[in-house]
């Protein structure tokens, strides 16, 4: 069977942007793609099920686009996912607003109950068509999680023949640095053994965001991959301390973020 991605459709920029990117990403990897449509009512279905096998007539020859319409929410995206046995979920977000800031974005709450990777992009987010992501920068922190994150870089680096940046922040804590470096060690070595090139950049300053927008962009990097370090809060994402998650994939430059929970089971990168 060939792999597939899922890509949510709701109609608007954002939803088209993230199946370009799905496109471009499946004519690499030979996959096929389903475009998930969720209704309120049944009334709805047939109407959904008619505009979408419109829209994706013709749009990419070489690539099988699956129609596909449910009853539910945007919550139930992640059972999807996993019914379908998608590997990668390509999603468009509109952002945070309100209490979303708060509380956290929709996407991030998707992405949290999810064992599947996401790919967020915002409306208008670059990608070279034919080329896909050649440049993905990578975080490494002092967290054990922050190296699962590694074995979906170096599919997608497969895919694309792509260079892996590894980004890592300078700890001044002495257990925090060593940890820091055993996670480094760790996704150097996953690259080298898969043949992937990579180099290495140290966060100099104290906004480790900004620094990773900066680096990404400075570099010319096409996708920036995280872990979704919230999952574990108490009260769920965003309540505690800066957003790190939402303040990236929100980030201005439009670059899109590949997000990992550390719940993933995983059938991407394993």
């Amino acid at each position: 069977m060939k792999p597939n991605f899922l890509v949510p459709m709701d109609f608007t920029g954002a939803a088209n942007t993230a199946l370009k990117h799905a496109i471009n990403t499946a004519q690499h990897a030979n996959a096929e793609i389903n475009l998930l449509h969720m209704c309120d009512t049944k009334a709805e279905l047939k109407e959904a099920r008619e505009r979408m096998e419109k829209d994706i007539a013709g749009i990419a020859e070489d690539v099988t686009i699956h129609p596909v319409v449910r009853m539910g929410d945007f919550k139930d995206i992640p059972k999807v996912a996993d019914e379908l046995n998608a590997e990668l979920v390509f999603m468009g977000t509109h952002g945070a607003t309100g209490m979303q800031r708060i509380l956290g974005s929709n996407a991030l709450k998707l992405v949290t109950d999810s064992t599947v990777p996401f790919i967020i992009v915002q409306e208008g987010s670059p990608i070279t068509d034919g080329l896909g992501y050649k440049k993905a920068l990578v975080t490494a922190s002092h967290n054990s999680e922050s190296k699962q994150k590694i074995k979906a870089v170096a599919e997608i680096a497969k895919y694309f023949d792509s260079e892996v940046i590894l980004q890592y922040r300078d700890e001044s804590d002495e257990s925090l640095k060593i940890d820091t470096a055993t996670n480094l060690v760790f996704m150097k070595n996953y690259l080298d053994k898969h043949g992937i090139k990579y180099d290495v950049e140290k966060s100099s300053g104290k906004n480790f965001n900004a620094d990773t927008i900066e680096l990404a962009q400075q570099r010319g990097a096409d996708l920036i991959t995280i872990m979704n370090m919230q999952m574990n809060t108490l009260l769920g994402t965003g309540l505690f301390g800066p957003n790190y998650e939402q303040e990236l994939l929100m980030n201005e430059a439009k670059i899109p973020v590949m997000i990992v929970s550390p719940r993933q089971g995983g059938r991407f990168g394993n």
